[in-house]
């Protein structure tokens, strides 16, 4: 994909965008099967920062969220709008966060069975236009979603493809069953499982209560955007999720 966006991810009443899934000339490495091909554009969605604590619409103005950082309480969140912004300003905001309780800030995140082995997980808000933006060959955490090892949803958002394959590329071929594991800042090292897994129009996503709703058990949700799925406006209509639960949960 070619800088198109991730799926839409805002927590703790921030807004957010998960902005293009990739960029530059090759979507597929050489060889390979490949599925839609990326173009050159830019496209990302967006949303508005708020305050108020109503539930995720699929309204193309503003979403809204609540969130708590607590390791004793659900995490609900809520999604920007799917409003299309076709040149991001500038990747997503590097930050410095310490774990709360026996949370976890992940750092290191492999599947192995799918080729990603210990890639770097920046903490991360949002662009100067309000995006989830990964750097290219970059994985980040959004730094408003649940700390792993606590009550509510765990995002990390990948692109797909950006100037060739980059971190996210495989994931659609992870199976349910696999383990995802995560090395956290402070040296710790948990597993989850994967349980689930879709691709999904990105219209849906931005009210789909698996991705956004509270938890009253730690979920990890990986978010790409789905390679095969067509391209329509410079970027593809569906996102590639993938959830995951602690092993032994």
């Amino acid at each position: 994909m070619t800088r198109r966006l991730l799926a839409p991810v805002a927590l703790a009443a921030a807004a957010l965008t998960l902005s293009a899934c990739g960029g530059g000339a090759s979507s597929s490495p050489s060889g390979t099967a490949s599925g839609t091909s990326a173009t050159s554009g830019t496209s990302a969605t967006t949303a508005t920062p708020t305050t108020s604590s109503s539930a995720p619409t699929s309204s193309t103005a503003t979403s809204t969220a609540k969130t708590s950082q607590s390791p004793t309480q659900s995490t609900s969140s809520t999604v920007p709008s799917n409003t299309v912004v076709p040149n991001p300003t500038g990747y997503s905001t590097p930050t410095t966060v310490q774990p709360v309780g026996n949370g976890c800030v992940p750092a290191r995140l492999s599947v192995s069975s799918v080729g990603i082995d210990g890639e770097r997980v920046v903490a991360m808000g949002t662009n100067a236009q309000g995006q989830i933006y990964p750097p290219p060959k970059t994985t980040m955490w959004y730094d408003k979603s649940a700390q792993l090892g606590t009550n509510g949803r765990t995002v990390i958002a990948g692109h797909v493809t950006y100037d060739g394959p980059d971190e996210f590329y495989d994931l659609d071929q992870v199976r349910v069953g696999a383990p995802v594991d995560i090395t956290c800042t402070d040296g710790r090292n948990l597993t989850y499982i994967v349980t689930n897994k879709r691709s999904e129009l990105k219209t849906k996503v931005t009210t789909d209560q698996d991705v956004w709703g509270g938890s009253s058990s730690s979920v990890l949700v990986l978010i790409t955007c789905d390679k095969n799925s067509p391209i329509v406006g410079q970027h593809h209509l569906n996102n590639y999720l993938v959830w995951a639960e602690p092993a032994g949960a």
